[in-house]
């Protein structure tokens, strides 16, 4: 996937076929923690970032194996950029949009 998407409608269904579309089972994630600090800015978490592979895909939500555990995530967290995990295609920077 190259650069960022750009969605028109962002309701839960039309994020979650638009993400169900792009990821794929075997795909790389990377899952980064961001906080919010004092001045409304969002930083970096104390979670850090891990780095996984999606092994699962249902309707709503997606599995990604980090090795020693299983998480599961949002599609709409592909699209988020506010506090909380956000969910990173590898080699990616930003989330998509």
């Amino acid at each position: 996937m190259q650069g960022a998407i750009k969605i028109t409608t962002r309701t839960q269904e039309a994020m979650a076929e638009m993400a169900r579309e792009l990821l794929k089972v075997g795909d790389k994630v990377k899952i980064k923690e961001y906080a919010t600090s004092k001045d409304g800015t969002f930083v970096l978490g104390q979670g850090g970032a891990r780095t996984g592979t999606v092994i699962e895909k249902s309707r709503w939500i997606f599995v990604v194996d980090f090795g020693r555990y299983r998480e599961s995530f949002r599609y709409n967290q592909l699209f988020h950029g506010g506090s909380g995990d956000r969910v990173f295609p590898t080699g990616k920077e930003k989330p998509l949009r």
